[in-house]
């Protein structure tokens, strides 16, 4: 599957629910020596697995949401991990994998009924396994 670089507009538009994302700034990876800088760098680069868009409501703008990760210990998630993207990020996004049509058949709806609930779409999708790490790539 080609890489192309998205827009945050253009990955809201055509990125499927499930799908495998990876974001980015396009600066280069530091050494790890350089903890801070790599720290830094780490929260503008990584991978997600898109699991919700949530359309435009009065003054904030359209966003999409990343699961980048489950952390806990054996079989107990203690906290899931999420970025949330408006579609004004200044970030790359890029499809790494798009999920199975099996995948795709099952969502729900989310969120208050009310008229002024927040409603979103959640891929039971979810299922699929979360987004691994990527490799520290060998630096100077």
């Amino acid at each position: 599957m080609s890489h192309t670089p998205l827009s945050a507009q253009q990955l809201y538009d055509a990125g499927p629910l499930g799908a495998l994302v990876r974001f980015s700034d396009g600066a280069a990876e530091p050494p790890q020596r350089h903890r801070r800088k790599h720290a830094a760098w780490t929260s503008s680069n990584g991978t997600g697995r898109l699991v919700r868009k949530a359309p435009q409501k009065q003054a904030l703008p359209a966003s999409f949401t990343l699961h980048v990760g489950d952390f806990g210990t054996a079989d107990v998630i203690v906290v899931k991990a999420y970025r949330v993207f408006t579609v004004a990020s200044p970030l790359s996004f890029a499809i790494l994998d798009k999920p199975p049509i099996s995948a795709s058949s099952g969502s729900m709806r989310l969120g208050r009924s009310s008229p002024g609930g927040s409603r979103s779409t959640l891929r039971l999708a979810m299922s699929l396994p979360p987004p691994v790490p990527s490799p520290p790539s060998a630096g100077c």
